[in-house]
């Protein structure tokens, strides 16, 4: 399995746009990029209390994921949501929601971004905020083959590696994973035997 980072909202503020308070609700809508939808990391200051996470397909108003818990992320860090694969969510509308379960005197607060596009809506309770989204990335996941596995491996190592170098390395790779096969193939006969 390969997490596939598609979309990534940018921070482009340094306080909080929204906090959670007990009994409200703050959702954002987005588009997924890409099948098996896994994952969506959400940029928080640090509070207390419990909070729900919810994931709806907006398109069939489906609930796709739903947690309950207590806000573990740091100052300016992510609280990741990880569930199942969503499939055939390629292009569909999502909406996800944090809402606030206890009453607390520092609730968590979510960054955003302004980064402008029609696709993000944010709203917070009955309030609608067009062309604004919170700080977010949702992965997909995403199932490669071999050959798929060495030529995303490849364009990530020329990504950081001069020509002379990226080459020599992969072949280093490959040859040390050979050789490990094989190592492990015949002390489990020499076992055997």
């Amino acid at each position: 399995w390969i997490e596939s980072e598609r979309l990534v909202v940018p921070w482009d503020r340094k306080d909080p746009f929204v906090t959670v308070e007990y009994q409200h609700r703050v959702c954002q809508s987005f588009k997924a990029l890409e099948d098996n939808l896994s994952r969506i990391d959400v940029m928080m200051r640090k509070g207390h209390g419990r909070y729900r996470f919810t994931l709806l397909e907006t398109d069939n108003e489906k609930l796709a994921y739903s947690l309950d818990f207590e806000s573990q992320a740091q100052n300016y860090d992510f609280e990741k949501f990880i569930f199942s694969p969503v499939k055939l969510s390629a292009y569909k509308s999502f909406l996800f929601c944090i809402e606030g379960k206890t009453k607390v005197d520092k609730p968590i607060g979510l960054f955003n971004s302004t980064l402008s596009s029609d696709e993000f809506i944010l709203y917070k309770d009955h309030q609608i905020f067009l062309n604004h989204s919170l700080v977010f990335q949702a992965y997909s996941r995403n199932k490669l083959s071999f050959v798929e596995f060495y030529r995303l491996l490849f364009e990530r190592i020329s990504q950081y590696k001069p020509l002379a170098l990226k080459v020599p390395y992969l072949y280093v790779v490959i040859v040390g994973m050979i050789a490990l096969f094989w190592a492990f193939v015949y002390s489990c006969w020499f076992l055997v035997r």
